[in-house]
């Protein structure tokens, strides 16, 4: 049997990256370009030790736009508006990597700017409740893994498998981020592929087949492979079969403080949506 090398996806003998996150296009205003500072200030410390950044803003939800809602009238209808988004070595809303118990089994989130919770505080989001729901349910402490990246597609479920064993995970969910959503490699560097953009047969067969369909295939294949169970949706099904229904119970509210992504009720009906699909119930 041919020996795995260290850059193949079950050797996992990689140190944990500089940063996964990375910008490959700074005047794409979608994606979230972290800017940390290079020495925090005791006022930007952490009250978790466990973190390395703290931000009260970041791309997607600024300062100037919420300065821009509250002038509009949309403040009093956010369920949170003062909270700050507390970060890891690698700009992901969960604690530092080295500092987890991997004797313990994690829960690995996976997905974009929902599934990082832009706009929520982090107890608010869907994973965070979601997680919350499974330690009660399976009577087991698990260590929350939020993979969840801001403007993110499927070429980010790529970069990150080299290092989803390394989590001992005893599962995977993935809140998928939109159908369309892709990065085209081209050589001055690379940019997102929308509807709005011109498409070729290349660009339709790189994103069914590679980013969507194949990616997917790979990470069941390798969660199969680990004895990981592995759980997906694509998030226009999710709205579609249960957060649109509840919208009457929800009001006026389901948005949160940068004015697009949602709030707290919400994402509970997305947890518990997730929540029937991993436990039956």
């Amino acid at each position: 049997m041919t020996q795995l090398t260290d850059s193949h996806p079950l050797s996992f003998s990689k140190e944990w990256p500089d940063n996964i996150i990375i910008l490959v296009n700074e005047e794409n205003p979608a994606r979230v370009n972290w800017s940390f500072p290079s020495e925090a200030s005791e006022s930007d410390t952490p009250v978790n030790s466990k973190r390395e950044y703290i931000q009260q803003w970041i791309p997607m939800d600024t300062e100037e736009n919420y300065n821009r809602l509250e002038k509009e009238g949309f403040k009093n209808r956010f369920t949170a508006d003062s909270f700050v988004y507390e970060l890891n070595k690698n700009g992901f809303r969960c604690d530092n990597f080295d500092t987890l118990d991997l004797s313990k089994k994690s829960i690995i989130y996976l997905g974009d700017s929902h599934t990082f919770g832009i706009g929520s505080p982090e107890e608010d989001i869907w994973c965070s409740i979601l997680h919350k729901s499974l330690q009660e349910h399976y009577n087991t402490n698990f260590n929350l893994i939020n993979l969840g990246i801001g403007g993110g597609s499927f070429d980010d479920y790529l970069r990150l498998i080299p290092y989803i064993k390394k989590f001992n995970p005893h599962m995977i969910v993935s809140y998928n981020p939109p159908m369309y959503r892709m990065l085209i490699p081209h050589p001055k560097g690379a940019e997102y592929c929308y509807p709005g953009v011109e498409k070729s047969n290349i660009n339709l067969g790189y994103n069914r087949l590679l980013l969507i369909d194949m990616t997917l295939q790979v990470i069941k294949s390798l969660a199969d492979a680990l004895n990981i169970q592995f759980y997906q949706e694509n998030i226009d099904r999710v709205f579609t079969a249960e957060v649109i229904d509840s919208f009457l119970a929800i009001g006026n509210h389901g948005k949160n403080r940068d004015g697009e992504h949602n709030d707290r009720e919400v994402h509970g009906v997305i947890a518990k949506y997730y929540f029937k699909m991993i436990t039956g119930k």
